[in-house]
């Protein structure tokens, strides 16, 4: 019986810290949807890791601050886009490795000439616990369906 109870113990922690790991990513997600959005690149500095990778249809970049000038070249291209990812499945690593998976579904939108353009597709990333926090490590979004007049060019 001893062991029983030890082994459910053991269990429910290891649930509890399952959990606990994904409620960060889900927030840590948020936060980088707000951040891109508002044009925050202070904020977005600080989810991401130093060698974080970021690829997409129209390029790979490798660095914090080579994800950075892409993002506000994009803002500078696109004023007023936005980006939202809707996690579908976020599975924490290995105990002890301090990794996450995220995938899921993620939505580009802004306006050009008062028409709306609008990306979907799906995405990858993983997130790394560095320093207390989870940080943005890897981020491949794949665009998979376009509409508006960006998608004619």
């Amino acid at each position: 019986m001893t062991a029983f109870l030890i082994a459910l113990a053991l269990c429910q922690t290891a649930i509890a810290q399952q959990s606990s790991a994904t409620d960060a990513i889900m927030d840590a997600s948020r936060a980088f949807d707000e951040a891109f959005d508002g044009a925050d690149f202070d904020r977005l500095a600080s989810i991401l890791t130093d060698d974080v990778v970021m690829t997409s249809g129209g390029g790979r970049w490798q660095s914090r601050e080579t994800v950075l000038d892409f993002i506000r070249g994009l803002h500078g291209r696109r004023p007023g886009i936005t980006l939202n990812t809707n996690p579908e499945l976020v599975e924490p690593g290995p105990e002890g490795w301090g990794v996450v998976s995220e995938r899921g579904r993620w939505i580009e939108r802004w306006e050009s000439d008062g028409q709306p353009n609008e990306i979907t597709g799906s995405y990858l990333a993983m997130w790394k616990f560095i320093d207390g926090a989870w940080r943005l490590s890897v981020l491949t979004i794949i665009p998979v369906q376009c509409s508006g007049p960006y998608c004619l060019r």
